[in-house]
């Protein structure tokens, strides 16, 4: 792993990420471990959010977590707030480990993220930030633990690997949904 250029994150995410789809497509190892952490947040906190019913989706694959504390994972760095006081972070912010994944699928799919590295070399944080209906005021700016984060992300993965219930897409033909639902002759 290494950091990433101050002031030139997306520039050089897609370089590397580039770089890492050149060596997958010869059957080389990825040079970009932190790139590829990055782009798994994707998958693992972006989609099972999107595929989310009636808020039961992600409590469930969380069961048997454990109880790592919520400040481990992710320190609020502004606004100031007293960490006792949870009425006094905005809502965007989660006030439960059960919330993390919600949070992450927002500051990854907005890329509302910034690597650090408290080493020089290594990938060991991100600050990911909000933003009021997305172009107005920053409204709070968090570090998250990537070794924490990462753990977090593994129990996700195993839990959505092993569901037994099935998933809400699974089962949808898209062409026959669109065919119904516009009443093109010869659907259902």
């Amino acid at each position: 792993m290494s950091s990433y250029p101050d002031g030139k994150f997306i520039k050089e995410f897609a370089h590397r990420t580039s770089v890492n789809l050149f060596a997958l497509g010869e059957g080389r190892v990825i040079p970009h471990e932190d790139t590829a952490l990055i782009s798994s947040l994707l998958a693992v906190f972006v989609l099972p959010h999107e595929r989310e019913v009636g808020g039961k989706f992600m409590s469930e694959i969380l069961l048997g977590y454990g109880t790592v504390e919520l400040k481990k994972v992710v320190e609020v760095l502004r606004p100031k707030v007293d960490e006792t006081e949870l009425d006094g972070l905005p809502d965007e912010l989660p006030k439960s480990l059960a919330e993390v994944p919600t949070f992450m699928r927002h500051a990854v799919a907005h890329l509302n993220i910034k690597p650090e590295s408290a080493d020089g070399l290594n990938l060991t944080h991100l600050l990911v930030w909000n933003r009021k209906n997305g172009r107005g005021p920053i409204i709070f700016v968090a570090r998250i633990d990537v070794c924490e984060l990462r753990t977090l992300a593994l129990h996700v993965l195993t839990r959505l690997g092993e569901r037994q219930s099935a998933d809400k897409y699974e089962r949808i033909d898209p062409i026959m949904e669109y065919d119904s639902d516009h009443k093109i002759p010869g659907s259902n």
